[in-house]
């Protein structure tokens, strides 16, 4: 009988560990770093009982399907299909890194265990930024974005620094706590070691200067309500209703930012030279010493190639013809009279995209909700923007914040600040709880690069954050407002800009040699 109740106990290990996560996710960070320990447990207590694979990879997979519900339920609002999709296939994405080490862990059980984990986790994360199903706003490095004065290193590391820390660190306090006295000089050195990091992070932090070169900044966040106002408007009525929150502009602005499809009419991309919103819009920056305005749309491009059904296009009716539609961000520079725009390259899945669409095309038959918007993904897109004589910014469009590659791409290319703009009124209703989660975001990619960011939010939040990941202006209010700020122009590259991913490609290099030279050792 007594079995039973033990039995339960360590079942329910793996879904407290799920609270663990959402809780540091959602409300303290710091807890990641005990967050772990459960899982450690579970596994533990089934390698000693030898517990059947299936039943491991039930509590597994289900620790990370609450803790997606619990993580990602703002997505609600915006998708049901979308919320589904991220709570059944990401979960299998998180989950995926223990079941390879509970398979290493129990057909070998050697002293590679640990260390097959780091590079697996290491390597499903890297993976995770390289597909249509890509949704890395989870990856463990992530979670600590309020504390940031203990994350500098991000700068050499980048996130995934900070999750083989929290892995090492839990496993450590796990050992620490069945095994003390065995492990004993393990422990105190890695505590010496976290303890001399967080040191110098700590005075990183409190030592980094901004070398001085002044931007002038104007950031709108908007309250244009996406289910009863913004959508029922054209892009010359949401321009008035946008101008005429603002109170007289102080002039002489180098960069003025609007959210995310701020303009979502404007059609035709071969159009654009003679769009009287533009038009309307160039002539109240110059009367209001503007120099650039960043701003989202949403446009429209001709298919001109030959085949009959190309993918990713709309139909026009009774007509031959095909087109594209972009979420898109465009440059205005007044002075110049120049207009640069880009399109969205990293899309929602289920929601602005049907992920592997030549395969898959056929879910949008099967569930007409999937892919409501359909936007285009376009190979050749100019991806950084000349605001100023000699100064360029690289813009990420909402979804696409999350992604290291195109901030480091973006980097190399020779911006010296980011903006970022996103609509985050299909989820308003939750408390801004989906906002807060890409804002915490937004904090480590500018340790991450050491460059300002600026956040411009329709019913989300709206900020400016500097190269430390401080956030230095914020407003989150239910109608327009304006922040005003100087950020400080940074072309300096840093160590995880220069090389990239370093930690994520060597594991994923290494994890198949560990596991091919194991399996060796095993067979002797």
């Amino acid at each position: 009988m007594s079995k039973y109740p033990s039995k339960i106990t360590y079942s329910l290990l793996p879904l407290l560990s799920a609270l663990l996560l959402a809780i540091s996710w959602l409300y303290y960070d710091l807890l990641v770093f005990i967050a772990l320990l459960p899982l450690f447990y579970f596994l533990k207590k089934c390698a000693n009982k030898s517990e059947k694979s299936i039943v491991v990879f039930s509590m597994l997979y289900l620790t990370y399907i609450l803790f997606n519900a619990i993580s990602s339920f703002w997505i609600v609002n915006a998708n049901t299909n979308g919320f589904l999709g991220i709570v059944v296939l990401n979960s299998v994405v998180l989950a995926l890194p223990w079941i390879i080490y509970w398979f290493y862990l129990k057909s070998r059980n050697s002293k590679y265990s640990f260390l097959v984990l780091i590079l697996s986790w290491l390597s499903v994360e890297f993976l995770h930024n390289k597909w249509d199903l890509g949704f890395p706003m989870y990856s463990l490095g992530n979670f600590l974005n309020d504390t940031i004065e203990i994350i500098q290193f991000y700068e050499f590391t980048g996130l995934r620094g900070g999750t083989l820390l929290i892995l090492i660190t839990n496993y450590v306090i796990f050992l620490g706590l069945t095994s003390y006295k065995q492990y004993k000089a393990y422990i105190i050195s890695f505590t010496l070691i976290l303890l001399s990091l967080f040191s110098w992070s700590i005075y990183r932090f409190q030592s980094y200067e901004e070398k001085e070169n002044p931007i002038s900044v104007a950031v709108l966040h908007t309250f244009a309500d996406v289910y009863t106002f913004k959508y029922n408007l054209s892009d010359t009525q949401l321009l008035k209703f946008y101008l005429e929150s603002l109170k007289k502009m102080p002039g002489n602005i180098d960069l003025f930012i609007l959210p995310e499809t701020a303009f979502p009419n404007m059609r035709w991309v071969e159009d654009l030279h003679i769009n009287s919103t533009l038009s309307n819009l160039n002539s109240w920056l110059l009367e209001n010493d503007i120099a650039s305005v960043i701003s989202g749309s949403i446009l429209n491009e001709l298919y001109y190639g030959e085949s009959s059904d190309p993918a990713g296009t709309k139909y026009i009716e009774n007509t031959n013809q095909f087109y594209y539609t972009y979420n898109s961000s465009f440059l205005l520079n007044a002075k110049n009279n120049l207009l640069r725009y880009r399109h969205k390259k990293y899309l929602v899945p289920f929601e602005e995209t049907i992920p592997f669409s030549s395969k898959l095309s056929f879910l949008q038959e099967l569930i007409p909700s999937l892919g409501n918007f359909k936007f285009a993904y376009k190979e050749t897109n100019s991806n950084v923007f000349e605001f100023k004589s000699g100064k360029y910014i690289g813009n990420l469009i909402c979804f696409e914040s999350l992604f290291f590659d195109l901030y480091r791409e973006m980097s190399n290319k020779g911006v010296g600040l980011f903006s970022i703009i996103l609509n985050e009124g299909w989820y308003y209703n939750t408390n801004l709880t989906g906002a807060k989660s890409f804002h915490k975001i937004a904090k480590i990619k500018a340790i991450e690069f050491r460059k300002p960011i600026l956040r411009s939010s329709n019913q989300g939040i709206s900020s400016t954050i500097n190269q430390r990941g401080q956030v230095i202006n914020l407003t989150s209010t239910n109608k327009n407002n304006l922040l005003l700020d100087n950020v400080n122009y940074n072309t300096k590259a840093t160590f995880y800009s220069i090389f990239g991913d370093f930690l994520g490609l060597v594991s994923l290099i290494l994890l198949p040699l560990i596991l091919v030279k194991t399996k060796k050792i095993k067979t002797l």
